[in-house]
């Protein structure tokens, strides 16, 4: 991802995501652009975490197939490697549940590398996974464990639409053990259960965009910017500029939209969901169950895994 993409995306997109890591990409590309020293809100660690693939479990036996991984350590690799991980998922049969995996901060269009490497959160390849596991004929059920603070919001709309048509073909279950919050909710909500353990986080339902005025900072370094442009919201809250009363209303106006579908989606999905629950902040999964936001307090995933093969 390059530096002027990233700038665009974190000044100008509307975001679905816990207010402690937007700071913390703030200051990572503040102190990129002008090379200070600045405190971050949160471990950079955390931004890092790599992508797991799939797994696929038998339902009634909760034994993983972690098959590519078992064959690599058996010594069998590359296309061989594939082809027989895809010849025990078919011989496993019908009744499985696909397991989909995903940690890091959602973003539309992200590379494998920005998947692997930056922290990232790919929202095709998780819309991919849950369409192949719709189409199998083998999958009776689809279970998504999220690990995320939320993303941008572009796409995120779509995810949650595929999650609600593929719930009425199959069973769908989400499960949170860490942070399932903002866009990763948006994503789950629509899921026919949800399980979480009793310290994760869940909700932080809402929208915002931040745009940072650098006029003050600018005006100290000596540097004057003179914006020419064409239309009235063109380069809004570009850096040296502030925002003009029309633009501020126009950015406000696109937040309130976004938002304002999120939480039609909760409540019409889960009912018992007040709008007092929807202001942003996040529950602990005791709590969560008591606001409406999940279903099922459980331990682990095995113990979801369990209660799945009992329902299929």
């Amino acid at each position: 991802m390059s530096y002027p993409r990233i700038i665009h995306t974190v000044l100008h997109t509307p975001w679905a995501i816990e207010r402690a890591w937007l700071g913390s990409i703030f200051s990572v590309l503040h102190a990129r652009l002008f090379a200070e020293q600045v405190e971050l809100d949160m471990p950079l660690e955390r931004l890092s975490r790599a992508p797991v693939s799939s797994a696929r479990y038998l339902a009634g036996e909760n034994i993983t197939l972690a098959i590519a991984d078992e064959l690599t350590a058996a010594g069998v690799d590359g296309p061989e490697r594939d082809a027989r991980a895809a010849q025990l998922v078919s011989d496993a049969g019908p009744g499985q549940i696909a397991y989909i995996w995903g940690s890091g901060i959602m973003g539309k269009h992200l590379s494998a590398i920005e998947e692997a490497c930056a922290g990232g959160l790919s929202v095709d390849r998780l819309a991919a996974e849950i369409r192949a596991a719709r189409d199998d004929d083998n999958v009776s059920a689809v279970l998504l464990h999220l690990d995320t603070p939320g993303g941008t919001a572009t796409g995120i709309p779509e995810l949650s639409e595929l999650v609600r048509s593929t719930a009425e073909r199959k069973t769908v279950a989400a499960f949170c053990d860490s942070t399932t919050a903002s866009a990763g909710y948006y994503a789950i909500c629509q899921s026919d259960c949800l399980y979480a353990t009793r310290s994760a986080d869940v909700g932080s339902i809402g929208v915002y965009s931040a745009v940072v005025d650098y006029t003050e900072w600018c005006a100290k370094q000596g540097i004057k910017v003179e914006l020419i442009k064409d239309g009235a919201h063109k380069a809004a809250g570009i850096m040296g500029t502030s925002l003009t009363e029309e633009q501020r209303a126009l950015i406000t106006a696109r937040v309130m939209e976004i938002s304002r579908e999120f939480k039609a989606t909760v409540q019409a999905a889960r009912p018992g969901v007040t709008a007092e629950t929807m202001q942003g902040q996040c529950f602990s999964g005791s709590a969560a169950q008591s606001a409406g936001l999940v279903d099922t307090l459980v331990t682990d995933l095995d113990e979801v895994l369990t209660d799945l093969a009992a329902i299929l």
